[in-house]
């Protein structure tokens, strides 16, 4: 979130806990609403519907934006292919953080339509590769 101020990320920060995961965790399970909205610091996450394999996530990659965003449940599950380095930032403290400072906000949505545009991009990369 480059266009936050020094003291904005520590805020982010401290809602937020640095985790480590071996590969087989679970970070998001399809159908049940995210608890934590997950940036992937390293490594890589397997996405799957309905168990079926569908993309990735590498490092720098948002996981759980839409149902965060939403309130809905996600759309799919993520599952760590390899050991990975994440923060995640709690729902309610997150949704609290974004109503208190309007920049912070701005920061997570434009963080959010980035990501997600690059999914988009990223998945039609991959449908016309296997066409």
């Amino acid at each position: 979130m480059p266009s936050l101020e020094p003291y904005q990320v520590r805020r982010l920060l401290r809602i937020g806990l640095w985790l480590d995961a071996e590969p087989g965790t679970q970070l998001t399970y399809q159908g049940e609403v995210v608890p934590h909205l997950i940036f992937l610091r390293s490594g890589h996450v397997n996405v799957l519907v309905e168990g079926r394999s569908v993309g990735g996530c590498a490092d720098g990659s948002l996981i759980g934006e839409i149902s965060i965003r939403t309130g809905e449940p996600a759309t799919a599950t993520t599952v760590a292919r390899d050991a990975i380095r994440y923060l995640a930032l709690d729902r309610k403290a997150l949704h609290k953080l974004m109503k208190a400072d309007s920049e912070i906000a701005h920061a997570v949505d434009v963080g959010n339509r980035q990501n997600l545009e690059s999914k988009l991009i990223r998945m039609n990369q991959a449908v016309l590769g296997g066409a």
